[in-house]
């Protein structure tokens, strides 16, 4: 939805209900309080009095009520007075700008779902309606020295973000990074797969950014512990599927940049952990995956350090270990250091300048492949 939306006051009360107030404790960086806050009921220290010493602040599905000032209401209200002379209007574009409300109908009753179970139940991201696509440009100087075309990128929705300050004048920790839009698959009412925006990540391409808003930025309640990056394309892509029936697998990388630049060597059967450890949910997916591209084996590609083999390690065991749940699932990984006969030079190996996938020159992933090693 684009940023300058002109909202109804219709739009407002959808807002209100679809508002998840978890991301919205979030997206306001509202640091929890793990010793009074339960799972549907969060503590923490007062945004008007960020300097207070105990928790005084209180969230949950109904609202918020702050016991250091004696105000409360909902989320427009509690945006409104964070910054004074804001209208409703503008609150409600920064609940979408964040991406913690959406203008869907049904959305709102799957969040309440999830609300209402454990934190630790919740097995999917619900959608959102932001979609950055439109506002990423296909280049910068990060995605060049990796060798990641325009095409490529514009393919995978990623690019970087550079926009307007907002008119609040709150800084946008997405603002100026590296953007990889985050798609999952759902059912439509015909019962066929259709790729859903559930998030979007952010790199920072300066130290300044890492040091204040990390290395990678997500909008508050994203999940990556739920999600595969590059799902939809792994299953709805013909190219991708083509080359999964032909290798007989579906590689599984760690990051973003990882698929981007397998993809721009033409590898497109590739979907990637957001990092080195796979959680039980991933491992629900990637065995659902490969059983709906139709291939029996995920070959694990990720990186070359002690992360990534103990990453990979785990992710093996816990794949395995249920065989009932997962009959001929073959799991397996590239091996980083095996060796290949030169005529001119013998025995060669990879050398020890290449850690990751995006390390590999194109023509080298290609030789890859063509070996039937990736």
């Amino acid at each position: 939805m684009p940023l300058n939306i002109n909202l109804l006051p219709k739009d407002l009360t959808t807002l209100r209900q679809n508002t998840h107030w978890r991301d919205l404790f979030s997206a306001l960086q509202i640091q929890k309080d793990p010793k009074k806050s339960k799972g549907s009921d969060w503590w923490g220290k007062s945004p008007f009095r960020p300097q207070e010493n105990t928790a005084s602040f209180h969230m949950n599905a109904r609202g918020w009520y702050c016991h250091a000032t004696g105000q409360g209401g909902g989320p427009i209200e509690l945006l409104q007075r964070l910054h004074p002379g804001m209208s409703c209007y503008d609150a409600g574009r920064w609940l979408l700008d964040h991406g913690v409300s959406r203008i869907v109908e049904g959305v709102r009753e799957e969040v309440a779902a999830a609300e209402s179970e454990p934190e630790e139940e919740v097995r999917e991201n619900p959608p959102i309606r932001q979609d950055l696509r439109s506002q990423l440009a296909p280049v910068h100087p990060s995605f060049e020295e990796r060798g990641i075309p325009a095409q490529t990128l514009e393919i995978l929705g990623a690019g970087y973000l550079e926009r307007p300050p907002r008119k609040s004048g709150k800084p946008d920790p997405m603002n100026q990074r590296l953007v990889f839009q985050i798609r999952s698959l759902r059912s439509n009412d015909a019962g066929d797969l259709v790729p859903v925006i559930v998030g979007h990540m952010g790199r920072a391409t300066s130290v300044e950014q890492a040091e204040q808003d990390g290395k990678w930025w997500t909008y508050g309640g994203f999940r990556k512990s739920l999600e595969l990056y590059n799902v939809d394309l792994a299953v709805l892509n013909p190219e991708a599927r083509a080359q999964a029936a032909e290798t007989g697998h579906v590689l599984v990388v760690e990051g973003c940049f990882d698929v981007a630049k397998l993809y721009a060597a033409g590898i497109k059967n590739v979907v990637a952990l957001f990092g080195s450890r796979l959680s039980e949910r991933q491992a629900e997916l990637l065995a659902t995956l490969a059983e709906e591209v139709g291939v029996e084996r995920l070959r694990f590609f990720l990186d070359r350090d002690e992360a990534g083999q103990q990453g990979t390690a785990s992710a093996q065991e816990l794949l395995l270990r249920a065989p009932e749940e997962n009959p001929g699932l073959v799991v397996d990984s590239f091996d980083w250091g095996q060796s290949w006969q030169s005529p001119v030079r013998g025995a060669v190996q990879i050398p020890a300048s290449i850690t990751d996938p995006c390390d590999f020159s194109l023509g080298q992933l290609q030789w890859l492949r063509a070996e039937g090693l990736l």
